[in-house]
């Protein structure tokens, strides 16, 4: 993401492809989100920026969390709210959905307990965004911020990210760290860092699908031909029953509003 061309096309490819997001993303596993959290005994109210189709928030209701999902894709947020409606009631009624930027959110100051991001703090305007976080944060409130990198250990993976141009996207497990800069958020205190190792079972027609929700494949004008070459990968990494598996390391950082 070079230039603001690219950067901007990729930044808003999602919408197009919401219902494949919303099948194919891993989802996001109770463990990692309670950490994001800071481990709470009690009821907390969230914000979820850059939401997407609600993979984090759904974990994070499902956890008895109140979360207002804010996602300034109008297709993402209708791929939500359907994905929400078919949730358990309990755990639906505590999801709010707003169509909005990260960097103004249409809530009061002081008014909840954590802020989340999944996979989409690299998207903002990171000084607007910190401030508007800061805002509506109560003090002691945390951010967490969360990446899913893919895991270097094999080498189909590591295949797969040299054919969609995507370096960055690999954890180096001799350096403990990948190609992301290491996030840091004006006006807050840390960051905390652990990681989750999260596994994905896939067959090669689901990766396919998989890649194709990759910003940097979608907005590439031989796209066809790299999910071609992603296919082969997969086919040849698949084992007798036609299965692979995807295996990511969930890099998360956790900030405290002063």
């Amino acid at each position: 993401m070079t230039d603001e061309a690219t950067f901007e096309a990729r930044r808003t490819s999602f919408g197009a492809g919401a219902a494949t997001y919303d099948a194919v993303r891993p989802r996001w596993p109770e463990e990692t989100v309670r950490w994001l959290l800071g481990s709470p005994d009690l009821a907390l109210r969230v914000v979820d920026l850059g939401a997407g189709t609600g993979l984090g928030t759904r974990t994070a209701a499902g956890l008895g969390h109140e979360v207002v999902a804010v996602e300034p894709s109008h297709e993402m947020v209708a791929a939500l709210r359907e994905a929400a409606a078919r949730l358990p009631d309990a755990t639906s009624g505590r999801i709010t959905a707003l169509e909005a930027p990260a960097e103004r959110l249409a809530l009061r100051d002081a008014s909840v307990d954590a802020v989340t991001c999944f996979q989409a703090w690299h998207w903002f305007d990171h000084a607007r965004v910190a401030s508007e976080c800061a805002r509506v944060l109560r003090p002691g409130g945390s951010l967490g911020l969360a990446w899913n990198l893919w895991s270097a250990e094999l080498d189909w993976v590591r295949r797969l990210a040299d054919v969609v141009g995507t370096p960055e996207m690999l954890w180096d497990p001799a350096r403990g760290e990948s190609g992301i800069d290491t996030p840091g958020v004006a006006g807050f205190t840390g960051p905390e860092r652990t990681q989750f190792r999260l596994d994905q079972q896939l067959t090669a027609d689901e990766l396919v699908l998989l890649a194709s929700s990759w910003s940097p494949v979608a907005v590439r004008a031989d796209r066809d031909e790299v999910l071609t070459r992603v296919r082969e990968i997969g086919e040849r990494a698949a084992d007798a029953g036609g299965r692979l598996t995807f295996s990511y390391v969930s890099d998360c950082y956790r900030f405290r509003s002063a």
